[in-house]
């Protein structure tokens, strides 16, 4: 897992071999939010193609099993 910004850390969540949530705390209050991308395979996170926001959830978890979900849906159609 990857680390950035003191205020609010960010951590990266893999969802399988080609996506991941990069995970953050959106307040004080422990809610968190994020965003889904797609890895482009290199080591460059820049390069990363994002495909939605997280919207703000009560908790890490649920941020993670919301993107999950609706990363399920994604590819669903």
């Amino acid at each position: 897992m990857k680390q950035e910004n003191s205020r609010h850390p960010e951590t990266i969540v893999p969802l399988d071999d080609y996506y991941y949530l990069k995970l953050q705390a959106a307040d004080e209050q422990g809610r968190y939010t994020g965003e889904v991308v797609r890895s482009n395979g290199s080591k460059k996170d820049d390069l990363a193609t994002h495909l939605f926001d997280v919207p703000i959830q009560p908790n890490a978890e649920a941020a993670e099993l919301w993107a999950v979900n609706a990363l399920r849906a994604y590819r669903e159609g």
